[in-house]
């Protein structure tokens, strides 16, 4: 696994925080080499831009690239993955830093 785990403080005005989420970020390259990525092309179209992906086994996916992240090298770019999962190619650093459960 990777990413970042943060603890956050235990109360804010008496109201107790639950633990951050895993934070996924990391390396395009390293996160497409971990899922048996065998050729990465960036593509530029008409509603921006994606990576699309082949896989050792033929198998194909893409990546959106975030709307500020169009421009940039391939090997430059970080993966932040969402909650639900999905991953987006994006040329800046995330880190979740407080999360309160409602």
């Amino acid at each position: 696994m990777w990413g970042t785990y943060i603890q956050p403080p235990l109360l804010i005005f008496g109201i107790p925080l639950s633990p951050l989420n895993y934070i996924a970020m990391k390396n395009l390259l390293e996160y497409l080499k971990e899922n048996d990525a065998v050729k990465a092309s960036k593509i530029i179209g008409a509603n921006g831009a994606f990576i699309s992906v082949e896989k050792a086994d033929g198998s194909k996916f893409t990546l959106p690239v975030g709307k500020k992240s169009q421009e940039g090298n391939l090997a430059d770019y970080n993966v932040l993955i969402t909650d639900d999962g999905q991953a987006i190619a994006t040329m800046n650093t995330y880190q979740e830093v407080e999360s309160v459960t409602l």
